[in-house]
């Protein structure tokens, strides 16, 4: 038995009141009608479809599990196997084995198979792959680092400390056997029987598996692995639970564990009902990056002279140098100092250029005295000059950390891992994700330039 385990756990059908949850329940019914309504869709669009799910569940899943990766490094990993230039290996392994692992098991949707342990415990290796790691951990009974055999139930404790201090139990090693086996031997009642309503089915599952919390790594990627097997047998979309939306989430897990598991189911109800109304989007065509683009076009024209003639244009441009340079500098400063020490200086570059490519160096504490209204573009450059070291010979190391290029109601960004797929909205700065891949590609080039002249200078490294 799990220590601190609640009543409502062991009887882990929820019993909605005639509130919010059977209302959710009617919506998410009534939207699965029309989803069915339109398949089948053809082969383009259903392909369009499964491979935003697919992406958006391998970048969500991962990232709340602190993944490095961002959005558009994950997209770009997936399609086109390009890796992020300075993330951890293993943050590429995750997302790899992640989404083999939604992408393997077909024979549970699309046959009369029952979820076993086994299934389960393979899943894992494909989540976390077949080679032991080490991961540090902060639980009480246990070591600093313990080894990770993907596909075995834990060898060790994996309870965790709360923000109150106060331990958490999850089920210790020698009891998850029997817990796993009663989980996986009630799912399957449940789904033989066919009298719940596949949330009902689904998002307990998800929340008995963290409670047992079985493995010693990638519980929470499991857990809603596991989730979504059930609705997708079931021909509902899957729940992604947004990264940004992480504290809601552990929120309700945490009503759950004061014995509201009616809160948790509620919360999955709602993900799945934006699940579906997106798959319903994009079925008819109506992509939510088409409302984005539309949104976007929006606010640049609000913001565009021509719609507000009391604001030149220059004011636009100051006010995005405002909201992109200095923090896009300040982090690159804290990032890349390491280096300074190793060159005699270092200077930092804002440049302005008007449609002629002429114009001068900017200085980002003080924009208030310039002219903007014939500016094109702006540059951010870090300048890393003399080597400290002679045998070096290092002149100088300039990198361009960001390009910016300004149009009539929008503007683009370009660097060496940036390209505008559409025009930014002025007013819009980066995000503290978008600052960080702009700053932390260049780190690992220059340290490789750096590495190749001092071998040249016949260090032995």
């Amino acid at each position: 038995m799990i220590p601190g385990r609640t009543a409502i756990a062991h009887d882990p059908v929820a019993h909605p009141s005639a509130s919010e949850l059977s209302i959710l329940l009617s919506r998410i019914d009534n939207h699965q009608k029309e989803i069915a309504s339109l398949r089948p869709l053809d082969p383009d669009t259903l392909g369009r479809i499964v491979q935003r799910f697919r992406i958006d569940w391998n970048y969500h899943s991962n990232n709340i599990e602190g993944n490095s990766y961002d959005y558009g490094e994950t997209k770009a990993f997936l399609l086109h196997g390009i890796t992020a230039g300075g993330k951890p290996l293993r943050d590429s392994l995750e997302i790899k084995g992640h989404n083999e692992a939604i992408l393997g098991p077909e024979d549970l949707i699309h046959s009369e198979m029952q979820l076993t342990e086994h299934t389960i415990r393979e899943i894992h290796k494909k989540i976390l792959g077949t080679e032991p790691y080490s991961i540090s951990t902060g639980t009480p009974d246990s070591k600093l680092t313990k080894m990770v055999v993907p596909g075995r139930y834990k060898q060790e404790p994996n309870h965790v400390r709360t923000a109150t201090g106060e331990t958490f139990y999850f089920a210790q090693p020698s009891a998850v056997p029997a817990e796993m086996q009663e989980l996986v031997e009630w799912c399957r009642a449940e789904d033989a029987k066919n009298e719940l309503h596949p949330i009902i089915l689904a998002s307990p599952l998800h929340y008995r598996f963290v409670r047992i919390h079985p493995f010693d790594d990638g519980n929470g990627r499991m857990a809603r692995i596991l989730m979504n097997l059930v609705l997708m047998k079931n021909g509902f979309p899957v729940v992604i639970v947004k990264t940004e939306d992480k504290e809601n989430y552990y929120r309700a897990l945490r009503q759950a564990d004061g014995q509201d598991l009616d809160a948790f189911v509620s919360y999955i109800a709602k993900q799945e009902i934006a699940s579906q109304e997106l798959w319903l989007r994009d079925a008819r065509g109506e992509s939510l990056e088409d409302v984005d683009k539309e949104i976007a076009l929006l606010k640049a024209s609000l913001r565009n002279p021509i719609m507000k003639k009391v604001i030149p244009r220059g004011d636009f441009i100051r006010e995005t140098i405002e909201l992109v340079l200095p923090p896009l500098s300040a982090y690159a400063e804290k990032t890349l100092q390491s280096f300074d020490e190793l060159f005699n200086s270092r200077r930092v570059q804002a440049r302005i250029r008007d449609f002629e490519g002429n114009g001068p160096d900017i200085d980002l504490e003080n924009l208030s005295d310039v002219d903007f209204n014939k500016t094109r573009d702006v540059h951010l450059e870090f300048l890393w000059e003399r080597s400290k070291d002679a045998n070096l010979d290092i002149r100088e190391i300039r990198i361009r950390l960001i390009e910016i290029i300004f149009y009539e109601g929008s503007f683009g960004i370009y660097s060496e891992v940036a390209y505008p797929e559409s025009p930014r909205p002025y007013g819009e700065g980066l995000s503290e994700e978008e600052i960080h891949s702009l700053v932390n590609v260049w780190r690992p080039k220059i340290l490789d330039y750096i590495r190749q002249r001092a071998k040249q200078a016949g260090y032995d490294l």
